[in-house]
């Protein structure tokens, strides 16, 4: 898998995201980290970060590890300071630290330790600034080595069944309850110091939560709790103070040690029957689990229940277990939007409210637009000008006659007969010079008012509306422009979509998608139209009602035939997978079948045995003389001689087993020989009957002290050489010679001869043994016997007698 980062935003907005190469599947790494990091706070109330269940649904495959060590990290990161605060109130509360159970953790019992010793140091006056035995160590020891020892801590029985079993009870503080049941079975609770509250199990305690603050507390405006209202920002749960535990409608609260009875409750004790090797179980272990947990039948603890299992949310949106109950969040709003919490809605994300998300610098001012934002170059009001520099406008002082051009910041004439018509009178025309004017006296009253400008009733001159109805000098603006009167003169202004050409005065299109950037969002393409634009949806998805956003398409719902087997939707993408026994084709959306007959190597094997292909799947069968064990993978060799198939019963017969066979030897011992088979059916001694021998019998003097016949069988695949295949030991305090050969080496099949003497070695191992090996690998099927010849000889060199062994190798060609 190949990593690596894209820029999904316009300039400034980047977001990191994963990208498979082999499957082009992204991922958003932010979404991915605070999906695995909520589900490890969560687990961590299960009492281990190492166990959540794999696959993580919702996470695709490639990502199962990443998701894994996010998810341990901030597991762990919750779960540890909430055990050390409980190993903290055991050592305040003046219990014993080895009074912890061995199945809680670490941290409990060190931070009891630590703080043991602070508490110890503050009693004899020491200094409280720490220890050097680790951070961890040092907070806890300071933490209650400036705290006050709780005084007055809840009762603990002294007698009774607390007395007896505690700690094995209660973590914290054990009551006994008076009264027994009808089995004389003793009552007792649980309870905690006032800043902690017995968890699901009724037997620990844990911190209490802190209940959230501020405008955005449901609990101020709605609370349908008896005592603690707590807003997780999720939804609204209720808990109890110090010495009361909530009632199964999941609002109420009762006294510990009382039953349910859904809305307060009785004192009347729950009792449980009493054991001499068992500790009693609390009276208060049984209630009801509250809405959205379930009971351990193992454990008989609540449990969460994981509502995204059964996949409670829409396609568009991805599931969130939360202790209790479950989100639904949708998985990305694409560029210039985010995810609100609390609607699970799209909004616009205001790049103007922070430099950081926008690139205009200080000579622009931001304007926000739905997905993106625009940059509008700064203007100065009259008389001041734009410092590049600062982005501030300064003042800057002209001559009469002259005032600042708000987009140069220059000093430019002022042309006050245009911007005062009636500056000079009746009968005197006005004109303009650099800084001043002259006012010139014309005697036609036609023109002394100027172009643009009509004397009325009493020789004032008055601007002229060109664009009022009837009017005799009223422009012909074109097609589509609108008419708009200036003092003087008039402009056609263009509609939205289109700016004047100052040149042949007509209306041009605008290009938005070039002009103002990215106007439409990530997963679509801007398309220019005209006096308009259109946002084109990228592959993958489709667009909104409002034409301008766009949203996944669900191919796997929305195509036919979109994957051979499984379809999976992805954002802005689908991806197909195979049923167990195919393999996606290079098309990305085919299967086909996997032969595993013919991926077996060195280290695994579909078949210890014959393999044969099938439709997403194989099966193993043995050839004759094989037995297939149950699984249905392995073969096993049938050992004819020992179920008594081989029918070897002729006389002097001996059965062999080989691989998938058998062999009948028949082995006649030479006359006065005795015969004796060996323990392990293996090999046929012939022993001397007698060594006394007649004068002049040559034979009988001549002849060997022992025959052996030795039956080996393997399959020559199987068998690293070299290997020791046979060892012969003569009599301690002669002296020995030993003599290998082949008697004869063929292929019982063909007759072919394939081994030579070269194929073994022989060793003198010490001084009275000798080894015989296999130095090169025996292709089977090949039926060997070696002659292994010991000559023994006495202390004076006197030839005594030879002992003669017979080694029958009997090799298959099968490799099981």
């Amino acid at each position: 898998m190949g990593i690596s980062l894209l820029c999904t935003a316009f300039c400034s907005l980047v977001l990191l995201v994963l990208v498979d190469t082999q499957t082009g599947v992204t991922v958003r790494l932010e979404e991915l980290i605070e999906k695995c990091c909520i589900l490890g706070k969560n687990w961590q109330s299960r009492g281990s970060c190492d166990r959540y269940p794999t696959p993580i649904r919702g996470v695709p495959s490639l990502h199962q590890m990443n998701c894994l060590s996010t998810l341990r990290v901030c597991c762990i990161n919750k779960w540890r300071p909430v055990q050390c605060t409980i190993g903290k109130q055991v050592a305040k509360t003046h219990q014993k630290c080895n009074s912890i159970s061995s199945t809680e953790s670490d941290e409990q019992k060190e931070c009891c330790e630590c703080c043991k010793l602070g508490i110890v140091a503050r009693g004899v006056g020491m200094s409280c600034n720490g220890t050097t035995i680790s951070k961890s160590c040092d907070a806890s020891f300071t933490e209650c080595c400036l705290s006050k020892v709780e005084k007055n801590p809840l009762p603990q029985s002294k007698t009774g069944v607390c007395a007896r079993y505690q700690p094995r009870l209660c973590t914290h503080i054990c009551i006994d309850v008076p009264g027994v049941d009808a089995r004389d079975r003793p009552n007792f609770r649980c309870d905690c110091p006032d800043n902690l509250q017995l968890d699901n199990s009724a037997r620990r305690c844990r911190p209490k939560p802190k209940p959230t603050r501020g405008n955005a507390n449901n609990c101020n405006r709605l609370n349908p709790c008896q005592q603690t209202c707590i807003d997780t920002g999720v939804e609204i749960k209720c808990d109890c103070t110090s010495g009361f535990i909530l009632n199964s409608d999941g609002r109420s609260c009762r006294p510990i040690g009382s039953q349910n009875s859904g809305r307060g409750g009785t004192n009347r004790p729950v009792t449980d029957p009493p054991s001499t090797n068992i500790p009693p179980v609390p009276i208060n272990q049984q209630r009801p689990c509250r809405r959205g947990y379930h009971r351990n039948q193992i454990t008989r603890a609540c449990q969460d229940v994981n509502e995204c299992l059964n996949n409670p949310c829409v396609s568009s949106m991805t599931c969130y277990n939360t202790p209790g109950s479950y989100v639904c969040r949708r998985g990305s709003c694409g560029t210039g939007y985010t995810l609100q919490d609390t609607t699970q809605q799209c909004q616009d994300i205001d790049e103007c409210s922070d430099p950081s998300l926008n690139n205009c610098g200080i000579a622009f001012n931001c304007i926000n637009m739905q997905g993106s934002f625009r940059c509008v170059y700064k203007t100065c009001p009259s008389g001041q000008r734009l410092n590049g520099r600062s982005g501030r406008c300064v003042q800057v002082d002209c001559q009469d006659g002259y005032r600042v051009d708000p987009t140069t910041g220059r000093c430019i004439d002022i042309d006050e007969c245009d911007e005062r018509p009636a500056l000079c009178g009746i009968g005197r025309r006005c004109t303009n010079t650099d800084g001043a004017y002259n006012c010139i006296t014309v005697p036609d009253t036609t023109t002394r008012c100027g172009q643009g400008y009509a004397p009325d009733a009493n020789g004032i001159c008055k601007d002229i509306d060109e664009c009022a109805d009837g009017s005799q000098t009223r422009p012909r603006c074109s097609r589509g422009q609108t008419c708009i009167n200036r003092p003087g003169t008039y402009d056609c202004q263009c509609s939205d979509g289109y700016q004047l050409n100052q040149l042949t005065k007509a209306c041009d299109d605008v290009d938005e998608c070039s002009k103002y950037g990215q106007v439409c969002a990530g997963n679509s393409d801007c398309q220019n139209t005209i006096g308009s634009y259109t946002c084109q949806c990228k592959p993958g998805f489709k667009a909104l009602s409002d034409g301008r956003g766009c949203e996944d398409s669900d191919e796997c719902t929305e195509q036919t035939g979109a994957c051979a087997h499984n379809c999976h939707n992805t954002w802005g993408s689908y991806q197909c997978t195979c049923r167990e026994g195919y393999t996606l084709s290079s098309d990305k959306r085919s299967c086909v079948d996997i032969d595993e007959c013919s991926q077996k190597n060195e280290r695994w094997r579909p078949c210890i045995g014959q393999c044969t292909n099938t439709l997403g799947s194989f099966t193993c069968s043995c050839p004759s003389g094989y037995k297939l064990l149950p699984g249905g993978r392995v073969c096993q060799d049938i050992d004819e001689c020992a179920v008594g198939t081989a029918k070897c019963n002729g006389p002097n017969q001996m059965c062999v087993n080989t691989r998938g066979s058998f062999r009948c030897n028949t082995i006649n011992c030479p006359q006065n020989f005795i015969r004796s088979v060996g323990r392990t059916q293996k090999y046929i001694r012939c022993t001397r009957a007698s060594f006394v021998c007649r004068s002049g019998d040559e034979k009988c003097l001549t002849a060997p002290l022992s025959y052996s016949y030795n039956f080996i069988t393997f399959p020559g695949k199987l068998v690293r050489v070299p290997t020791r295949l046979f060892k012969m030991r003569g009599p301690a305090g002669r002296r020995l010679e030993f003599e290998l050969q082949v008697e004869s080496a063929k292929d019982p099949i063909t007759g072919a001869q394939r081994v030579q003497r070269d194929f073994f070695n022989l060793k003198r191992e010490s001084g009275n043994e000798a080894i015989v090996s296999m130095l090169r690998e025996i292709k089977g099927p090949m039926d060997i016997v070696l002659q292994l010849k010991m000559h023994v000889y006495t202390n004076q060199n006197i030839f005594f007698g030879t002992a003669i062994a017979r080694i029958y190798l009997y090799v298959t060609a099968k490799d099981f």
